[in-house]
């Protein structure tokens, strides 16, 4: 007899309430995340495979992750610009998927108010900013308005850094 295929992975698990050994975990590994296993496990008190293995299991669950921040500027690329539109509902499907397929556009998102598709855009300089907009956003179905503001200065990166022991909003202990 032969096995039938494989079924398909279910939903991660749900990462269940974290030690204080794992929120020491996450502080070092914000600090860098790179981290060396042996680093890990002093900061913890855990052995290096245990290091290694509770990582292992917070990635798979979901609740350990890794991101890249990098310096957009060396790879030429020097504007960045919130971009809020206000398109039909009828079109807002189409216009938030026409608009995430932009290379221009590192994230999309529909919402809610008078204005309902946002979009995080990166161009090269502000001329390539204002021919983006009047050419490929200008051409999205259903757009009745838009508002666009330029990042002027970068204050804080992609999440919080918080100390441990710190609450996570949203989140009961």
């Amino acid at each position: 007899m032969t096995p039938g295929p494989a079924a398909p992975p279910g939903p991660p698990a749900a990462p269940g309430p974290l030690s204080d050994a794992d929120r020491r975990l996450f502080d070092a590994l914000a600090r860098d995340g790179r981290a060396p296993l042996a680093e890990l496990a002093a900061a913890t008190g855990w052995s290096p495979t245990t290091v290694r293995r509770r990582c292992a299991e917070l990635r798979a669950n979901g609740a350990l992750y890794y991101d890249v921040d990098y310096d957009l500027a060396r790879f030429g690329y020097g504007v960045m610009v919130a971009l809020w539109l206000s398109v039909e509902p009828a079109h807002l499907a189409a216009a938030g998927e026409a608009m995430a397929a932009h290379p221009e556009v590192g994230y999309a998102c529909a919402t809610t108010g008078p204005n309902n598709l946002f979009a995080s855009v990166l161009c090269r300089n502000v001329g390539a900013v204002y021919t983006y907009l009047t050419t490929r956003v200008a051409t999205l179905p259903g757009v009745r308005s838009m508002e666009s503001a330029p990042r002027i200065r970068h204050i804080k990166g992609p999440g919080p850094l918080l100390p441990v022991g710190h609450a996570v909003p949203g989140r009961r202990r």
